[in-house]
C-alpha cells in the first residue's frame, strides 16, 4: 500500500502529465516510464510469507520480483 509521501509525489506527477497530448491510437492513454532504484529486498516482505501466500514459487522469483 502506498505511503502518504508516495501518494503526494504521484499526484504531482499526474498533474505534470495532464497537459500532454494523448496518444493517437487511444485518446485515453498516456505512457511514461519512471526508473526508481529498489530498496533492500527485506522491504518487500518475507520470502516465506510470499511463498505461503502463493505470490512466488522460488527464492529466485522472489529476488527477481
Amino acid at each position: 500500500m502506498p505511503t502518504e509521501s508516495i501518494k503526494t509525489a504521484m499526484a504531482s506527477l499526474f498533474d505534470a502529465l495532464a497537459p500532454l497530448v494523448p496518444l493517437k491510437e487511444n485518446n485515453e492513454v498516456k505512457s511514461i516510464w519512471v526508473k526508481i532504484p529498489r530498496e533492500e529486498i527485506s522491504d518487500y516482505g518475507s520470502y516465506e510469507e510470499l511463498k505461503e501466500w502463493g505470490e512466488v514459487a522460488t527464492y529466485e522469483e522472489f529476488i527477481e520480483n
